[in-house]
C-alpha cells in the first residue's frame, strides 16, 4: 500500500471503532447490507415507516453504506472519517466505469459544467463523486461490489 492509501492508514482512529480493524468493520457492514431490505438511500438510516433516523437509533431498520459504518463502528453513530475517505479512493480507482456510466451518460450530475469535456469539473469528476453521492445513484449490487473492493484492498 502506497501513495494516498498509506496516508489514509495512518489516519485510522481505532477509538472510533471499538478497537476493530477496518477490514472487520467493512466485513460487518458487508454482512449487514447483504440483505437489500436493510439498505437505503438518501438517509443514513430509516425506521420502519421510512423516516430518516440516526444510524444508532433503536428504531433504525435499514442503513445506507455510510450509516451502516456508523452503526457497526461505535455507539455514537459517528462515521470515522477514515472509512469515507477510503471508500472515496476505492471509487476513484476501481469504479471509473460506473462513474462514467452513471454520472455522465445515464444521470449527469450537476457539478460544474459537465457538458464541456475541457472543463476542469469534467476532468475532476472522479474525485468529486464521493461515497454518499455514489451510493445514492447506484444499485444495491454495486454498493456490495464497493464493499467487496474495499475488503480486497485491505487484505
Amino acid at each position: 500500500m502506497n501513495g494516498p492509501w498509506m496516508s489514509l492508514q495512518a489516519s485510522f482512529q481505532p477509538e472510533l471503532t471499538r478497537g476493530r480493524a477496518p477490514v472487520e468493520i467493512f466485513g460487518m457492514v458487508r454482512l449487514l447490507l447483504n440483505d437489500e431490505t436493510l439498505w437505503t438511500r438518501q438517509a443514513l438510516a430509516r425506521d420502519a415507516q421510512g423516516r430518516p433516523v440516526r444510524p444508532n437509533h433503536p428504531d433504525a431498520v435499514c442503513w445506507c453504506v455510510e450509516g451502516a459504518i456508523a452503526f457497526v463502528a461505535n455507539d455514537r453513530g459517528v462515521v470515522p472519517p477514515f472509512f469515507m475517505q477510503y471508500m472515496d479512493l476505492v471509487i476513484q480507482y476501481d469504479f471509473m466505469d460506473v462513474i462514467h456510466e452513471v454520472f455522465i451518460w445515464r444521470e449527469p450530475v450537476n457539478i460544474g459544467n459537465l457538458e464541456d469535456e475541457d472543463d476542469v469539473s469534467f476532468m475532476r469528476l472522479p474525485e468529486l463523486v464521493t461515497t454518499p453521492i455514489f451510493q445514492d445513484r447506484v444499485s444495491h449490487a454495486t454498493v456490495l461490489a464497493l464493499l467487496d473492493a474495499c475488503l480486497r484492498r485491505l487484505r
